[in-house]
């Protein structure tokens, strides 16, 4: 297959990696009581930390001046500002939408969110049970990824049908605490100028956080 790459592809993908590199450098800081407390208390208390606590910390990652929760009912939209030449007038643009979904079997209405909206930066961000390693039988990695991953390429081979190419990144990031007691993050990314997924069609990298005690 010939593929159309665009030369400014490589910012959505650097931005992409750069957010996911904060965001677990920030988790890391954390020590594992209170990233246990953040992880297991309420699936409201991690959407919070990643949306208010790390909203600064994201901000810089990704160069944006702005960022609001709950925007165009988005959890939570990062941007920057365009100043028209002709009337000065400030215009928003966003650089990165961010989704946080704490039930795995419905996070199918976030990426449709995201495949619908356009901005050079989309994620989602989620939990679940996910790496057989650690789940052997309640693994949800082979079932969620057959459907996202079908969602999104489908709906990106529709828009290239009446002609519409992109170049952003939808990225997805799966939080897991496992029966050892370890926050991995399982991560992966589609690149819309590649129709591809990264690392693979079958493959996630793996962020090892560390422990996260359940509180006692």
């Amino acid at each position: 297959m010939n593929h159309i790459t665009d030369p400014n592809s490589h910012i959505a993908i650097d931005q992409g990696r750069a957010v996911r590199s904060r965001i677990f450098h920030e988790l890391n800081l954390l020590a594992p009581e209170e990233r246990g407390r953040v992880w297991h208390k309420s699936s409201g208390d991690r959407t919070a930390h990643y949306l208010e606590k790390l909203r600064p910390a994201i901000s810089e990652a990704c160069g944006a001046t702005w960022s609001i929760r709950e925007l165009h009912r988005f959890d939570a939209v990062f941007g920057t500002e365009y100043t028209v030449p002709e009337t000065g007038a400030a215009i928003r643009i966003p650089k990165l939408f961010v989704e946080s979904e704490n039930v795995p079997d419905s996070a199918h209405h976030e990426i449709e969110r995201l495949c619908w909206s356009f901005a050079p930066l989309r994620m989602l961000i989620t939990v679940a049970e996910w790496h057989p390693a650690q789940f052997p039988e309640t693994s949800s990695r082979k079932r969620l990824r057959e459907r996202w991953d079908g969602f999104i390429q489908s709906y990106d081979r529709s828009l290239r049908q009446w002609g519409v190419r992109r170049n952003g990144v939808i990225s997805i990031m799966v939080g897991e605490c496992g029966t050892d007691g370890i926050l991995r993050f399982y991560s992966y990314e589609y690149r819309e100028h590649r129709s591809s997924f990264f690392p693979g069609p079958d493959e996630e990298e793996v962020t090892v956080i560390g422990p996260a005690p359940k509180p006692s």
